[in-house]
């Protein structure tokens, strides 16, 4: 699996499974965990200092 995205360019996530549903579900878990993981490393000194229980408040 390929996604572009605007900052990070792209990102490649494989999965091997028995079937192509259960790939398919893995790679898009596996594409989202590091998303985030992008997403906090540009973003992470925004909210330092915050506690992660009630953000912005």
């Amino acid at each position: 699996m390929e996604l572009k995205t605007d900052s990070s360019g792209t990102v490649v996530i494989t999965s091997m499974a028995r079937d192509w549903r259960s790939a398919l579900e893995g790679a898009l878990a596996r594409a989202a965990r590091a998303l985030v993981r992008i997403w906090r490393r540009t973003h992470g000194h925004e909210r330092s200092g915050q506690r992660a229980i009630g953000l912005d408040r």
